[in-house]
This record gives structure tokens, sequence and C-alpha cells, in this order.
């Protein structure tokens, strides 16, 4: 019977690194999107007005948004407490 038990705690093993994959894929999939839809509107919308201020509207633009994330700082490694 203990052969039995150790046979399936395997099996249930494989089945939530299966699931943690399977999760871990369709948060990516639906972030890359997010991300990619997001970028293309934007510099649509900036491309939508003269087309001679763009270059430096969108510079501004990626400076404003490095300059975001630098506030915000490094984020800390998976597993690390806070």
């Amino acid at each position: 019977m203990t052969a039995l038990a150790a046979d399936r705690s395997h099996v249930s093993e494989c089945c939530s690194r299966a699931a943690r994959l399977l999760i871990a894929v369709i948060c990516l999939t639906l972030a890359y999107a997010l991300l990619t839809t997001y970028y293309g509107l934007v510099y649509s919308a900036i491309q939508a007005g003269s087309t001679e201020p763009a270059g430096a509207t969108m510079a501004i633009y990626f400076m404003a948004m490095y300059m975001c994330w630098r506030l915000v700082g490094p984020l800390p490694p998976a597993g690390s407490a806070i």
C-alpha cells in the first residue's frame, strides 16, 4: 500500500508542475499581448500627429518611462523577503 501511495504522490507532483507551467505560459502570453498592444497604440498615437516632432515626442516618452521605472528601483529577487 505504501508503494502505491508513493506512486500517486509522484503523479500529483507531476500534475502540479504541469499546472504551474501552464499558468506561467498563460501569464507570459497575456503580458506579451498587453505590452505589444500598449506600445503599438502609443507609437501610432504619436505618429498620428505631425511627423516632424514625432522623433522628439518618442524620445521624451521613452525618457519619461525610463525615469518612472528608475523611481521604482530594482525589483527584489523572487523568493526574497521584503
